[in-house]
């Protein structure tokens, strides 16, 4: 049972960060958003640090940035991978 609501929380966690990340990109398009409003900069602040791991990539084509949907990608492969392995235990 404890296992089951630490796993919970985990994919609660990664859930919420996921849409951390859409909302970064979804900023992204409108210039310098997160410099001038609060909320901009705690976004910026949260997402940051996850998408510089995927910014050594190079994952530019054509002028749009694709980091934060591998982002997106690994973190459902990590919740994917979290629920196959607690279902594996029981």
């Amino acid at each position: 049972m404890i296992l089951y609501n630490l796993l919970n929380l985990v994919l609660t966690i990664i859930s919420i960060y996921s849409w951390v990340l859409v909302i970064y990109a979804l900023l992204s398009w409108t210039p310098y958003s997160w410099q001038t409003s609060g909320f901009g900069r705690l976004i910026a602040k949260l997402a940051e640090p996850y998408l510089g791991i995927f910014e050594r990539l190079r994952l530019t084509f054509f002028g749009m940035n694709f980091t934060v949907i591998l982002a997106i990608i690994s973190l459902q492969a990590i919740s994917w991978l979290l629920v196959t392995l607690y279902n594996n235990l029981i």
